[in-house]
């Protein structure tokens, strides 16, 4: 095997750890409705998000099981792993945490991660536009919270 070939199966695997092992398919959105938490309610006065956006957003990053393209890295509702940070607070390691920042971390990815051993990989042909948004929407809800 040349060096070219063990340097491409090499960064495949990386790739492919960076998705829980497998490659990221097209979703196909479930139905559902967003969650009652404060959180949300917060990020829904803002008027930046919607419920519908949500509720979408949490199929796309939870996923029935919990085995969402995003939860496999990101955990369940965002917990945070040893893999990817909790997205649940409002501590942002690569930028402001806005939705707009957001979108645009899903969008890309973070090929080069700050403190977390896995690249997230860009998911901005993987999703359709209107999931990228609700993924957005979603996140946005789970770090916003209400002042107090």
């Amino acid at each position: 095997m040349t060096r070219a070939a063990l340097a491409f199966l090499s960064i495949a695997s990386v790739l492919l750890a960076g998705c829980g092992g497998r490659l990221p398919q097209p979703f196909v959105a479930r139905a559902s409705t967003p969650p009652n938490t404060a959180t949300t309610r917060a990020a829904l006065d803002s008027g930046i998000v919607t419920p519908a956006e949500i509720a979408l957003g949490d199929s796309v990053f939870n996923d029935v099981d919990g085995a969402g393209i995003c939860a496999t890295c990101h955990g369940r509702d965002g917990a945070g792993t040893g893999a990817a940070p909790s997205l649940r607070d409002q501590q942002w390691i690569n930028g402001d945490g806005s939705i707009g920042f957001i979108k645009g971390t899903v969008y890309q990815g973070v090929p080069h991660p700050l403190q977390h051993p896995l690249p997230m990989p860009p998911f901005g042909h993987t999703l359709t536009d209107r999931q990228l948004q609700a993924v957005a929407a979603y996140v946005y809800a789970l770090s916003h919270r209400p002042s107090r």
